[in-house]
């Protein structure tokens, strides 16, 4: 694939993704807190089908692009130093995103599959708060690498 559809894939991926996750983070997980007990194993599980038609098509997307702009790289093509370890921070970005995701944050929403625990929801916003910083960082790595194409 071209190096300039994939840096272009890469942005677009990682731009959607750092919105759905601001939305989440600082409007959708506050509410938690406010749904009623009898209405929240309904309520959270709409959450996690609706969310997942988003999210996991769009990191798939993410890391499949970042492990294929790493591999470029990787295989010849020529950049400066500065621009090899920009590749290398987006794919850290995206594999760190992927582990606070599936060990911290998708435990957390299976236990909350089961009832509203108020606890786990506050524990679910600050490691949530890793994954806004993590993608925040991203979407500045992609930006100067398509600046800098």
């Amino acid at each position: 694939m071209q190096l300039d559809l994939l840096l272009l894939l890469n942005l677009i991926s990682t731009s959607v993704l750092v919105g759905v996750i601001l939305v989440i983070h600082f409007v959708h997980y506050k509410t938690f807190i406010f749904i009623d007990k009898s209405y929240f194993e309904e309520f959270h599980i709409s959450h996690i089908k609706s969310i997942s038609y988003i999210v996991v098509p769009l990191m798939l997307v993410e890391i499949i692009v970042a492990f294929f702009l790493f591999v470029d790289i990787q295989m010849g093509m020529s950049f400066e130093e500065w621009y090899q370890v920009l590749i290398l921070v987006n794919l850290i970005s995206v594999i760190s995103v992927w582990a606070v995701t599936f060990f911290l944050c998708v435990p957390a929403h299976n236990e909350l599959s089961s009832g509203k625990n108020n606890a786990l929801i506050f524990k679910l916003i600050e490691a949530n708060k890793a994954r806004v910083i993590l993608w925040a960082v991203k979407l500045v790595v992609s930006i100067i690498l398509c600046i800098n194409f």
